[in-house]
């Protein structure tokens, strides 16, 4: 049924009740009660208390951020029944690696080229082996404790220290200082 704006059809509209009704726009009385306005605005400060001390100010205190260490721990033995002997706890080193391992024995036996010689004494940091002789060439592997090469040439010093060229079985060619090479019989 058309509208026609004719005041005795606006009783035939699908709600009359709805249709006859006035909008009330006073502004406190347009959308919410009087009661909504403090409750938003309590709501607002708590919201941004919450955040600023939350989050915020922790995040601006960040400045000394302090690292993160593991502290190293022994590996527990747990016994598999598989036959097998347990494998020993083994503990983390407490310091990284450097670059060189410091001495811990001095060399023994005498090595010659074309003798075998084996790595021994460098615990968990490993023999650095190198492109040249000297702390200072990059390395080309790193070898654990008793691994074998056989001695290519040398010896040189340099660093402090007596230099081997070495070969493997898997044809790892580099210098190795002799502080951790023992000869094999």
């Amino acid at each position: 049924m058309p509208y026609n704006e004719d005041p005795k059809e606006i009783d035939h509209l699908p709600n009359p009740k709805w249709s006859k009704q006035a909008i009330d726009l006073h502004p406190r009385r347009a959308l919410f009660p009087w009661w909504v306005w403090p409750v938003a605005i309590l709501a607002a400060v708590l919201t941004f208390v919450i955040v600023w001390f939350g989050f915020v100010a922790p995040s601006l205190r960040a400045g000394q951020v302090v690292a993160y260490t593991p502290t190293p721990t022994a590996t527990p033995t747990v016994a598999i029944p598989t036959g097998l002997p347990p494998v020993p706890p083994t503990s983390m080193p407490t310091a990284a690696p450097t670059d060189t391992p410091e001495p811990t024995r001095a060399p023994s036996g005498t090595i010659a080229v074309g003798g075998k010689v084996r790595v021994t004494g460098t615990g968990v940091a490993r023999l650095n082996i190198r492109q040249a002789p000297g702390t200072s060439a990059a390395v080309v592997a790193r070898a654990e404790d008793g691994h074998e090469f056989t001695v290519l040439e040398g010896p040189q010093t340099a660093d402090g220290y007596q230099w081997w060229k070495v070969q493997d079985s898997q044809g790892v060619v580099g210098w190795a200082a002799a502080n951790w090479l023992e000869p094999v019989p």
